[in-house]
C-alpha cells in the first residue's frame, strides 16, 4: 500500500484565505450555476418540461433573462427529452413561441445506467462547447429506482453525474419526480434516496396547484442562499416568470377563468353569462356561478349601466389570457 502523501492533501485555513480563488459562474445569475449538478424535482403535469424549454432557449441566446434573471453566460445545450417525441417537442416549441436555433440540440433516446454517463462523458470530449446538459427524467436513463435502490448506489450514481459535470466545467440539471407521500421539508419530497440531497450542489423543487398559474419554486443551493420563489405561469405562451416581471402575475386566475376573461374582451368588454356561455360552450348557470366567484377576486364586475351584464374593470389584469385552456395542452 503506498503511502498517503500529506503534504499534498492537507493545507491550512490560513492558506486558504490567502488564495484569491475565481468566483462563482452563473449560466443564470443566482439561479443556476455555471458549474455542478442541479437536481430539479415537482410532481407530475406541474409544468417542469416547460420551465426547461424556456430555460434552453435562454441560454442559446434568444432570450436575455429567465424567470426576471439574467441570463449570465450563452452557449449551446444538450436536451436529452428522453420522455417526449420530436412531434411533441414540436408542438411545445410551437405554443411556447419559440424559435431554437442550431445551438439547441436534442435526443429523445440515451443509454442507461452507467453506460448513460460514460456515453455523455465521451459526447461532452467531442463537444467542449456544450455548457448544459438536461436530463428529463432520471427515471429513464437509471433503471434501478425507488425504495430498490439503496443509499450507496444512488449516492454513486448521482455522484458520477456530478463528476461528470465537474470534469467538463459544465452544469448539468437531472429532472426528476416527487415522492406522494408529502414533508414538511419540501427538499424530503425529491423521489429517490436522501443520497440526491448529499450529492447534488443545487435542489429546485417545483410545485403547482392544479388548474392554477402560481407556482412556488423551492431553491436550496451550495453556490447562493435557500429560498423560495413565486412564479407564475401564462396560459397564453406556457411560459414561467418572476412575479416581478409580470403581467401573469395573477394569483387565482385559472384556465377556466381566463376563457370567461377571453370571452369578455371577444364581445367588446361587456355580456350577459349567456353570451358568454354560448362564446366558450359551457352552460349558462355554470358561467353565472364562476362570474360570482371571479367577482370576489376582481377579474370582473356587474355592468352598472346594463341588468345582467358583466363587464371587465378597467383596473382588470388579465394575465395574458389565453382562448385555450389547460386541458388542451398535456403539462409536463
Amino acid at each position: 500500500m503506498s503511502k498517503i502523501d500529506y503534504e499534498n492533501i492537507i493545507t491550512t485555513g490560513e492558506k486558504i484565505m490567502k488564495t484569491n480563488y475565481p468566483s462563482t459562474q452563473f449560466i443564470v445569475k443566482d439561479l443556476i450555476p455555471g458549474k455542478g449538478l442541479v437536481i430539479l424535482a415537482g410532481p407530475a403535469k406541474a409544468g417542469k418540461s416547460l420551465l426547461i424549454t424556456q430555460l434552453l432557449n435562454a441560454v442559446t441566446g434568444n432570450t436575455s433573462t429567465f424567470l426576471g434573471a439574467e441570463v449570465s453566460t450563452n452557449g449551446t445545450v444538450l436536451y436529452l427529452a428522453l420522455e417526449d417525441t420530436e412531434p411533441r417537442l414540436k408542438e411545445r416549441f410551437l405554443k411556447q413561441k419559440m424559435s431554437p436555433n442550431e445551438r439547441f440540440r436534442i435526443s429523445i433516446t440515451w443509454s442507461v445506467d452507467e453506460k448513460a454517463i460514460k456515453d455523455l462523458d465521451a459526447y461532452l470530449n467531442e463537444h467542449p462547447e456544450v455548457i448544459l446538459v438536461v436530463i428529463d427524467t432520471k427515471a429513464k436513463i437509471c433503471q434501478e429506482q425507488g425504495i430498490q435502490m439503496s443509499y450507496q448506489s444512488e449516492y454513486n450514481f448521482i455522484g458520477m453525474l456530478k463528476k461528470c459535470a465537474d470534469k467538463h466545467g459544465i452544469c448539468i440539471i437531472v429532472v426528476t419526480h416527487l415522492r406522494k407521500r408529502p414533508s414538511d421539508d419540501v427538499f424530503n419530497e425529491v423521489s429517490g434516496t436522501s443520497a440526491i440531497m448529499g450529492a447534488a450542489d443545487t435542489i429546485m423543487v417545483l410545485k403547482r396547484p392544479r388548474n392554477q398559474n402560481r407556482g412556488i419554486l423551492s431553491l436550496t443551493s451550495r453556490d447562493y442562499q435557500e429560498r423560495e420563489e413565486e412564479i407564475y405561469l401564462s396560459y397564453d405562451t406556457l411560459t414561467w416568470h418572476s412575479q416581478g416581471e409580470s403581467s401573469v402575475a395573477v394569483p387565482n386566475m385559472t384556465p377556466e377563468r381566463q376563457q370567461i376573461i377571453s370571452a369578455l374582451k371577444d364581445l367588446g368588454g361587456t355580456a350577459t353569462p349567456k353570451a358568454i356561455a354560448d362564446k366558450i360552450g359551457k352552460d349558462n348557470k355554470v358561467v353565472a356561478n364562476l362570474l360570482g366567484t371571479m367577482a370576489s377576486y376582481g377579474f370582473v364586475s356587474k355592468s352598472n349601466e346594463k341588468h345582467g351584464y358583466w363587464v371587465l374593470p378597467s383596473t382588470t389584469n388579465d394575465g395574458s389570457v389565453s382562448k385555450d385552456s389547460e386541458d388542451d395542452y398535456d403539462f409536463e
